[in-house]
């Protein structure tokens, strides 16, 4: 490969994984790398290391190496960045790329789901928000973290299954199946007995309960139903409260939002449209567009 040519890198940082995609100015796919957590709100330095890890992996995949950080011009979407405090502490990052841009992962996911063009986009994975692009006029709901927010995310079914357990224990709710395997997945026979493990969970840790939740929800467990309903009803809310920014497509971004979008209501389901690309490959675009020189 020319060691002349500028290289592009999309990454889209989470509170679980950081995804990097590497382009050249043609906008060919030459390697991908996946590394851990990237939020800087969580941890800045373990942000910064996930982005170089995961940067540096797809440059190996394309036959490159650390050199080529120095042409490559990178768009960072990350989350916990719409807060002041921590978007300063990866600014002030000194990173090894020619040019870097950040963004939030809400910005580079809602790029890629409309093509580079205005829409709206529900994002519920590990964490859940919502964020719409209408003439210029970027909108945020939710993202405020957990456990402040995220409410219909991967890891708030988890807590609230764990919450469920504890009640249960304690005799304030009636058991039902789900509560009964998180019991024996702690070996618990006390409420003491989880809280023990679990009052230092991050969200990733109670993120790893969500498909239990909905797997006893397809069995019509009155916990999980109750759990599900309250989140399914969260979400159908927060599409509404972006529809009102009329965005011309909408859709819904994350591993929890594909399982849940089944259980919304008709009226609900018209609004949605299939996401056309991933965020990193968002994240990618618009590195091209800010970075790329014209004699390339």
């Amino acid at each position: 490969m020319d060691k002349g040519k500028q290289l592009f890198i999309g990454i889209d940082g989470g509170g679980t994984k950081c995804q990097a995609r590497l382009e050249n100015a043609q906008g060919e796919l030459l390697g991908e790398g996946l590394s851990g957590s990237a939020n800087p709100a969580r941890d800045s330095q373990v942000a910064k290391q996930s982005i170089l890890t995961s940067s540096l992996l797809a440059l190996q995949q394309a036959g490159l190496g650390e050199d080529d950080f120095s042409r490559s011009s990178v768009v960072l979407g990350l989350a916990g960045v719409n807060i002041p405090k921590y978007r300063s502490l990866i600014e002030e990052w000194q990173h090894p790329f020619a040019n870097m841009y950040l963004t939030t992962d809400l910005h580079i996911a809602c790029l890629g789901a409309h093509g580079g063009n205005d829409g709206g986009i529900i994002i519920s994975g590990t964490g859940s928000s919502a964020f719409s692009v209408v003439r210029g006029k970027h909108t945020i709901v939710g993202g405020h973290g957990f456990p402040l927010g995220d409410k219909g995310s991967g890891a708030w079914l988890g807590w609230q299954a764990l919450v469920y357990t504890l009640e249960s224990l304690d005799k304030m709710r009636i058991p039902s199946g789900l509560t009964e395997h998180i019991a024996q997945h702690f070996n618990a026979h006390s409420a003491t007995d989880i809280v023990g493990y679990a009052l230092k969970f991050a969200p990733a840790e109670y993120a790893q309960f969500a498909p239990l939740v909905l797997k006893f929800y397809e069995q019509a467990d009155a916990n999980a139903v109750l759990i599900v309903g309250e989140a399914v009803g969260y979400l159908e809310h927060l599409i509404q409260r972006v529809n009102h920014t009329q965005p011309p497509r909408i859709a819904m971004i994350g591993t929890i939002a594909k399982r849940l979008c089944g259980y919304f209501n008709a009226q609900t389901q018209t609004l949605l449209s299939t996401p056309l690309c991933s965020p990193e490959t968002g994240a990618v675009q618009l590195a091209r567009t800010l970075f790329k020189k014209k004699s390339s």
